[in-house]
């Protein structure tokens, strides 16, 4: 959750970022990454919702599509 947040509301310059057990540095000139959200949107409303997952080298993990159908891996 906390990793989550930091993208959310990230901490001034040089404080530590937690990912995982990994410690980053924050640097506003490297991490400034802007947020896509509609702004007064209130995301916790039911809803439908796209959402993009990639895998570690885009690995192919979670079912392939087949003849515009997603076949989920078993």
């Amino acid at each position: 959750m906390s990793e989550i947040n930091n993208l959310i509301n990230p901490p001034p310059p040089n404080e530590q970022l937690f990912y995982g057990d990994k410690i980053m540095k924050y640097d506003p000139n490297k991490h400034h990454r802007r947020s896509i959200r509609l702004p007064g949107y209130d995301y916790r409303t039911p809803g439908s919702y796209f959402i993009t997952i990639c895998s570690w080298q885009r690995e192919c993990l979670f079912g392939e599509v087949i003849n515009d159908k997603m076949q989920l891996s078993p």
